[in-house]
Order: C-alpha cells, then sequence, then structure tokens
C-alpha cells in the first residue's frame, strides 16, 4: 500500500509525496534478488532485502505466495510500461521500438519469470499473462496493418515470438553474453527482419 504524505514546506506550500510500504520495499529488493538467483530461498532474499526472516514471513507466508505477488507486481509494470506507448498516436513501428526499449531497460524486474511458472498456478495471474498477450497481440497486428510483419504471420506467434525474443534477451543479458544497452536493438532486428541474409 502506498502512503500519501502532504507537507508543508518554509514556504506555506504543501508538497504532496507519496511512501511505499515495508511490504512494496521487500518485494521490490525480492524481485531483484530473484533475478540475479532465481532459486534463492526465503533466508537469501531476507538478507538481500535487509530483514530478518521473521518480517519477510510476516508479509509472505510462504515462498509461493511471495512469488505470486511478485509475478502480479510484474504485470502491474508491464501495463505502466505498454498502456501509455499504446495510446500514443503514433506508428505501430515506432510504439513496438518504444516498448521494446523501455520493457528491456526494466528487464531485472521480470528476469525471474523466466524461471517462475506462477501463471500456471493461479488463474488470476493466468488472467493478467492472457491480458498481456492480448496487447502484444494487438501491436503486432498494429504492425501487420503497416506492412511492419508479413500479414500471413497469426497474431498469436507474432506476441509470442516478440515475448520469447525478451526473454531471452534478459537471459543473455543476465548471463553476460550481451550488454544490456544492445539486446533492446538486437530484439527488433531479429524480430523486424530476422537473423538471415
Amino acid at each position: 500500500m502506498i502512503q500519501i504524505c502532504i507537507i508543508k514546506n518554509s514556504r506555506g506550500f504543501r508538497k504532496l509525496t507519496m511512501k511505499r510500504s515495508s511490504k512494496e520495499k521487500i518485494l521490490e529488493k525480492a524481485i531483484l534478488a530473484m533475478s540475479r538467483a532465481p532459486q534463492s530461498s526465503m533466508e537469501q532474499i531476507a538478507v538481500q532485502a535487509g530483514v530478518s526472516r521473521a518480517t519477510l514471513y510476516r508479509y509472505f507466508r510462504t515462498r509461493e505466495a511471495m512469488l505470486k505477488e511478485m509475478t502480479e507486481e510484474s504485470g502491474r509494470l508491464f501495463d505502466r510500461i505498454i498502456d501509455p506507448i499504446a495510446a500514443m498516436d503514433i506508428p505501430a513501428k515506432e510504439k513496438l521500438e518504444k516498448f521494446v526499449r523501455e520493457f528491456v531497460s526494466a528487464g531485472a524486474r521480470f528476469h525471474f519469470l523466466l524461471y517462475n511458472d506462477m501463471f500456471l498456478m493461479h488463474e488470476e495471474i493466468k488472467g493478467i499473462y492472457d491480458s498481456q498477450t492480448e496487447k502484444l497481440k494487438r501491436l503486432a497486428a498494429g504492425l501487420k496493418k503497416e506492412g511492419g510483419l508479413d500479414s500471413g504471420v497469426p497474431d498469436e506467434w507474432a506476441a509470442a515470438s516478440l515475448e520469447f525474443l525478451m526473454y531471452a534477451a534478459w537471459e543473455k543479458v543476465h548471463q553476460g553474453d550481451i550488454a544490456l544497452n544492445k539486446a533492446a536493438g538486437l530484439i527488433l532486428q531479429t524480430y523486424l527482419k530476422g537473423i538471415g541474409k
């Protein structure tokens, strides 16, 4: 839960600030810890988050409960990235480029999903995943309409291809095989032009 605080400064103006709860801070650190080491134990995550195991367990009774919330938070981040871009009045290719660049830069927040099959276990997580897939399909449909993708490629395939390229990029960045600043360009090149000569 985000707490909103109104503070009066020296000139009499009020300033609106937002404070993240302890749970949100722990969740953020847990996401980063799991992205670095997906098999981290609750004890290791507590150390990374700078809290005791008891504190971690107060907010998340099980590792699965924590993973579920991490996955939900990643879904909200996905929406915060793609929704404003999708609403822009620009060509679909520019939307794709903006989306991929922003999404790749947030990759550390999503990398743990490579090792998490949470969407298979919980209906609400599956719903988030399905919603994201629909947004990628709409992006692909816009690209096809503009001639940026072959019109014979099903939207489902185009969406899945983009998703898997992004996951592949995060994994290669994580393993040190490609630089983060090269990942978006490689995704776009592969998605739009392929890797053949």
